[in-house]
């Protein structure tokens, strides 16, 4: 028969096995079940207040700061009576990171350095923070 079976459950070939290791991504594949690990970068808590959450069900620990007011930047050729609407509170939506005059999201994972392959960095809050991965390099000579 053509399928796999896992926990006494049959799946059809190709379909997505869950199983109770969220860092295992399975599927069906020639009545075998092929897995790859998901490996995770390093996580450590950035900034104050800021916690690193690890769910059961989610393989990657996440990071969840509190939202911080940000005063918005208007123009400074606005004229006196808008300066009265530009202190809105702005949340993450304009936060993000501008690296060679090319711009990241909040959150976004930015190029890695060629020189430094192992370092992960993402633009969290306007700046550019990094994360080592542990990974080991092959140094050739």
């Amino acid at each position: 028969p053509n399928g796999c079976y896992y926990n006494f459950q049959h799946y059809d070939e190709g379909d997505r096995i869950l199983t109770n290791e969220p860092c295992l991504n399975c599927t069906c594949h020639n009545r075998m079940l092929m897995c790859y690990l998901r490996v995770c970068p390093f996580t450590k808590a950035i900034g104050q207040d800021c916690k690193v959450e690890k769910r059961p069900d989610q393989c990657c620990p996440v990071i969840t700061c509190p939202q911080v007011p940000v005063h918005l930047l208007t123009s400074t050729t606005s004229s006196p009576e808008s300066d009265a609407e530009s202190t809105d509170v702005g949340f993450h939506d304009n936060y993000g990171c501008t690296i060679d005059d090319k711009f990241f999201a909040d959150g976004a994972q930015l190029p890695t350095n060629p020189n430094n392959p192992c370092e992960l960095c993402y633009c969290i809050r306007n700046r550019t923070t990094c994360l080592m991965q542990e990974c080991t390099l092959k140094v050739a000579g």
